[in-house]
């Protein structure tokens, strides 16, 4: 299953398998944030796409959205400190939360895979997320705090 998901995915992006990560409760066996257990078909599935040219494609297409942020309007949800989280997690720690991010030409094309891949593979995870990062190593660093929970 895991081999099928990521060969589905890789190939709908056309990135290499090498690209494409399994996180969350779905790699741990539980999520640390809500301290459950990851179920079959109840949990949802996070995926990180490690890919620096869809991270740029993607901050540059928010920056010409909101005029490099002095337009904040088209950032969704009722939270005013949208914008914030969003910056903070794509420039301070490198990942682009598709949750957060307007709508752009890159949201809505992985939107449309993450729930064209939810549907096929729904008897395993309630849905399937997908996060950008610009590389591997904020990606590793982003797993820092699951590692040493896990490893208790």
């Amino acid at each position: 299953l895991y081999l099928e998901l990521k060969d589905y995915i890789a190939a709908e992006l056309n990135v290499p398998l090498s690209m494409l990560k399994v996180c969350g409760s779905a790699y741990w066996g539980k999520s640390f944030n809500e301290d459950v257990i990851f179920q079959p078909g109840i949990s949802d599935l996070d995926l990180a796409l490690i890919d620096p040219a869809t991270f740029i494609r993607a901050i540059s297409e928010v920056r010409k959205l909101t005029w490099n942020f002095s337009n904040l309007t088209h950032f969704r949800g009722s939270a005013a400190e949208t914008p914030s989280i969003f910056r903070d997690y794509a420039y301070k720690k490198g990942i682009i939360r598709l949750d957060l991010m307007p709508r752009t030409k890159t949201k809505l094309a992985l939107d449309g895979l993450c729930g064209r891949v939810s549907r096929k593979y729904k008897e395993h995870f309630s849905r399937i997320t997908i996060a950008i990062y610009d590389s591997e190593e904020s990606f590793a660093v982003k797993q820092i705090n699951s590692t040493k929970k896990f490893r208790g």
